[in-house]
């Protein structure tokens, strides 16, 4: 995360709760997410996630982390 954008990166830290979701803060809040959302956050475009703009800007910046081509790979 650093290559892509070493200030948004050390704005984030993500940490698992005890019940199961994962809590990102950034931006001096909090943002709490189950699973499925923050594999969103990860990996979607667009993820639907209800957070103040002035947090989602440095997530935006970093995610979604993109796929490497896979044209013409085989798998045996």
């Amino acid at each position: 995360m650093r290559q892509v954008n070493a200030e948004a990166a050390g704005l984030l830290k993500a940490a698992a709760s005890e019940d199961g979701s994962v809590n990102i803060h950034v931006q001096g809040g909090t943002i709490k997410l189950d699973v499925s959302s923050f594999v969103a956050l990860m990996f979607d475009r667009e993820p639907d996630i209800e957070a103040e703009d002035g947090m989602c800007r440095p997530l935006r910046s970093l995610f979604p982390i993109p796929f490497p081509y896979t044209g013409g790979l085989n798998y045996v």
